[in-house]
């Protein structure tokens, strides 16, 4: 790979980063809880969208979205978490509190929302793997499943940090229950795309 296919990768990559969506709601949502929850959420949603990279990088990404039965299990049990994610950020107190979230459920919800988000699911089949290169060398493979994690990482901890600001984040902790309602509908309405397809 020369200079050229790793600028391609790395611009594809923060493309699909930095494209609003549920990942961003959830680390908003963590950011407003602590900045060390917002952190450790984004870091998760690295490593998930690293366990993508790495089968597309092999190959199996591609195979696996040729298989009906894994793509409703995948999308009926996603929906199932993220519904469980939504409701459980509804019923939290608009009061803002920054024990209001562990640090295993940060870690949790950030990997979980990069496995079972379809954008994410359908960039690294439609989108990235497009973009790999041929032969490859195993090196450069996992060169670019870092290249991916550092990307996605990079930028929902730039968020989670740009956050954090005095100002911002006072307006913020005001406004918790607002963002916990605003994020918990648009988890919800993800879950039920992901049963609507299943239906089609």
């Amino acid at each position: 790979m020369n200079a050229w296919d790793w600028l391609a990768l790395a611009g594809v990559c923060a493309a699909g980063a930095v494209s609003p969506g549920p990942s961003l709601a959830l680390v908003v949502r963590h950011a407003v809880d602590s900045p060390a929850a917002g952190l450790r959420c984004a870091l998760a949603h690295a490593l998930g969208v690293g366990c993508y990279a790495a089968l597309a990088v092999t190959g199996v990404a591609l195979v696996l979205a040729e298989s009906a039965l894994l793509g409703r299990t995948v999308a009926v049990l996603g929906g199932i978490w993220l519904l469980g994610l939504a409701l459980r950020l509804w019923r939290s107190s608009a009061a803002w509190s920054p024990a209001a979230v562990s640090t295993n459920q940060a870690l949790r919800d950030g990997l979980l929302m990069a496995l079972v988000n379809p954008k994410v699911m359908l960039f690294f089949v439609a989108v990235f793997a497009r973009f790999l290169p041929a032969g490859a060398s195993p090196a450069e493979h996992a060169g670019i499943v870092l290249l991916v994690m550092l990307v996605d990482g990079g930028w929902y901890a730039l968020v989670s940090l740009l956050l954090q600001r005095p100002g911002l984040f006072e307006r913020l902790r005001r406004q918790a229950g607002l963002i916990n309602r605003g994020s918990a509908l648009i988890l919800a309405g993800l879950a039920f795309s992901l049963w609507w397809g299943v239906l089609q």
